[in-house]
């Protein structure tokens, strides 16, 4: 479509400029940031960047079926910019169009190393293609950063569509061709030990090698497993238990090493990368190689009152935060920091970065139930309080998230042994939330509408008391006081009234119980659509027992549990049940 000898045929859209250069390349430029919002974006820039550069191409309905990639060769010029980030999107008007309704399909976000030609490959065998329209390329102009340039650009230097013999398979489960999948972080030593290949390679022998001495430590032949996802070829190597290193090959087809042995060495390898990925998404702190301290302009307003909303993580997507996001990642890491006290140095970074959370906690209460909760951002800021480009957090006064706060506070304080200050201000801010929590409660019943933005929208009933649950229950266990076990015991009440505990008959006669539903008129379900707590009824459940294990509904209560984990391993089986069926039927 373009390169050294091929002049392009794109034209500009959006903000900046794009230029043809005189050795023929296309050339995207603009400042990093602009004076305004883009055109349709809110007034107060809510969840906005400073618009895009687009480079775009118009066909007459092209015909790329014989193509099974597109390549392209770009050069983005952004240095100082955390994430060299840009779009490739295109729309056909054939049979089946691109985008759809829904807007969903071709655009494909590419991450780049900057100051470098980066080789861009995408697959598109499995997106229709008969008439295409367009093809554009473009990047977000994602604000200032302290060590970005004030222009960036993008050179493009060629774009080629290709055909090639056996593209990747871009969607399902089925391995692509001469690639094995395998667990990369091994196996436990009594666990089912598979990995899964093409399956040409059904009955072709391989084996598990040594991986320091080469040598063989187990034979087998790959045998056929087909079921409604697609064959499969199945390496088994249940059988061989010998702790070690190793390899696996199966024809010309060598995978890296992995260990065999203890889980718990398995799983360590996993909290320390998680561990440095969640290093990576602080907000408001330098992280070496990445960026500079942020989003000090991102502030909370109330009563007077001015707080800079900067500090925890960065959402996984983008660079907005949630308090409650980073209030569970903090309890997350002190559960984790309990069960590696025999290792020091990973006991005390989970600890140093469950403390970054904490401070989180601590630095956006306003002190009278009113919390910074939440701000959506989709751009770096210049860190000046004051300009254009500030962002302001949301405050509310919500009984659910100093519930879920409270309660959150009480079990971290009961894991703090190094740090005595800590301890004692989150046990002194736990009780203050609970009852904050308990005044808006009493104002407004359990449906205090929250704030569509709030990944806590989607709370039901159910939910709603099982989190009040946890809360009551954890803050008896740091006190001792009466008053909450009274509390607990009437949320749990009205909790287990949303249970399904008397069971409803299936198609195939199983009868289910133990799941909840919404509310008490079990009529919905609970499930959910983006953020999942379905933990916080046996967390509730749970420390309620550990909480109080000789009151009069502690029968109840592990009765409830077992309902729950009945109800899991039937689901579970019935899963099973199915995939073996489809196996047996199809062979």
């Amino acid at each position: 479509m373009m390169d050294a000898n091929t002049p392009s045929d794109f034209y500009h859209r959006g903000v900046g400029k794009i230029e043809c250069t005189e050795d023929n390349q296309l050339r995207l430029s603009s400042p990093v940031t602009m004076p305004n919002w883009p055109e349709g974006a809110p007034n107060d820039g809510d969840y906005c960047n400073f618009g895009s550069v687009y480079a775009v191409q118009t066909m007459d309905r092209q015909d790329w079926t014989i193509f099974n990639r597109i390549r392209l060769e770009v050069f983005p010029e952004f240095e100082g910019l955390s994430n060299a980030y840009i779009t490739i999107q295109f729309k056909n008007d054939g049979l089946l169009k691109v985008p759809d309704i829904y807007d969903r399909e071709g655009v494909h976000g590419v991450n780049l190393i900057s100051d470098e030609w980066n080789d861009i490959i995408i697959e598109i065998a499995d997106l229709p293609r008969d008439a295409i329209t367009e093809l554009s390329i473009s990047y977000y102009l994602q604000g200032p950063e302290k060590l970005s340039k004030e222009n960036i650009a993008l050179r493009v230097r060629s774009i080629h569509l290709e055909t090639i013999e056996t593209p990747e398979n871009t969607k399902g489960w089925l391995p692509n061709k001469n690639v094995l999948s395998y667990a990369h972080n091994g196996y436990a030593e009594e666990a089912t030990k598979t990995a899964f290949a093409d399956e040409a390679f059904i009955e072709t022998p391989f084996e598990l090698l040594d991986a320091k001495t080469k040598s063989p430590a187990f034979a087998g032949v790959a045998s056929r497993l087909e079921t409604e996802l697609g064959v499969f070829a199945v390496l088994d190597f249940s059988s061989f238990k010998e702790i070690g290193s190793y390899y696996l090959q199966i024809g010309d087809i060598k995978t890296h090493s992995f260990p065999i042995g203890d889980m718990d060495v398995k799983w360590t390898t996993s909290i320390w990368k998680s561990l440095n990925f969640i290093f990576c998404e602080r907000c408001g702190y330098p992280i070496p190689c990445k960026h500079a301290t942020c989003h000090a302009d991102v502030v909370a307003k109330h009563d007077g009152k001015i707080l800079s909303f900067n500090g925890g993580w960065h959402d996984a997507g983008d660079v907005s935060q949630q308090l409650i996001q980073t209030a569970e990642v903090t309890m997350a890491l002190y559960e984790a920091a309990a069960t590696q006290k025999s290792n020091p140095l990973l006991y005390g970074r989970l600890v140093e970065e469950g403390e970054w959370g904490a401070d989180f906690l601590l630095k956006t209460r306003f002190g009278d139930g009113y919390r910074a909760t939440s701000a959506g951002m989709s751009r770096w800021t210049d860190g000046f309080i004051g300009g254009m480009d500030d962002a302001e957090a949301r405050v509310h006064n919500q009984a659910y998230e100093n519930f879920y706060c409270a309660g959150i506070e009480a079990y971290i304080h009961a894991r703090i042994t190094t740090n005595d200050s800590l301890k004692r201000t989150l046990k002194q801010i736990a009780m203050e939330d609970f009852d904050f929590a308990l005044a808006e409660m009493t104002k407004h019943g359990i449906h205090q509408k929250p704030i569509f933005w709030e990944h806590t929208y989607q709370t039901s009933e159910s939910l709603y008391y099982a989190t009040a649950a946890f809360s009551a229950a954890m803050l008896y266990q740091i006190t001792q006081d009466s008053k909450y076990e009274t509390h607990l015991t009437t949320f749990l009440e009205n909790m287990l009234a949303c249970q399904e505990q008397s069971g409803i008959t299936s198609d195939n006669g199983t009868t289910y119980a133990g799941f909840f539903y919404r509310n008490k008129e079990h009529k919905i379900i609970q499930h959910f659509n983006h953020q999942a707590r379905e933990h916080l009824y046996l967390l509730a459940l749970e420390q309620a027992m550990v909480a109080l294990p000789n009151h009069e509904s502690y029968a109840k209560w592990y009765q409830a549990v077992e309902l729950y984990g009945n109800y899991i391993k039937k689901n579970h089986a019935f899963r099973c049940a199915i995939f073996a069926h489809s196996s047996r039927v199809l062979s």
